[in-house]
């Protein structure tokens, strides 16, 4: 079975067009986000490049300082007007990002923009007690 939240359900999709279902019992996706997130002629349903570039260049500048920024904007709603913010999930979400590698992170925004093709972020399970991420991205 093959479990998908947010852009992990863009990768159960993607998965499964490229490799079929035979090996595969169920795939659920929760809350998942589309394959591609950029506005092109395809999908003018896509965030502007710019977005993207500005979120690089956020990241760059100051890593911590953006993942206090998304959390506490745009990822969670709390940019909308009647928002009611939840300074826990701020937290949560900005300790989660600083866990991960310096480089990941960035391949992640940089692959959400179009630039580069994630082929594989899955959390895999190794005997019954240790799990690992395997991330890799197109050549």
């Amino acid at each position: 079975m093959l479990i998908g939240f947010s852009t992990g359900g863009g990768e159960v999709a993607r998965y499964i067009g490229r490799h079929g279902t035979k090996r595969i019992a169920k795939a659920v996706l929760v809350s998942a986000v589309p394959p591609l997130m950029l506005k092109t002629d395809a999908n003018p349903g896509g965030l502007p490049k710019e977005v993207f570039d500005g979120f690089r260049a956020s990241f760059l500048a100051d890593r911590s300082q953006f993942f206090k920024d998304v959390a506490s904007g745009p990822f969670f709603g709390f940019n909308r007007p009647g928002a009611k913010i939840s300074q826990g999930m701020i937290d949560s979400w900005w300790l989660q990002g600083m866990m991960g590698g310096h480089k990941n992170t960035y391949e992640c925004i940089k692959g959400s923009s179009g630039n580069n093709k994630i082929i594989c972020c899955l959390l895999t399970r190794q005997s019954n007690t240790r799990y690992y991420a395997a991330y890799r991205t197109a050549e």
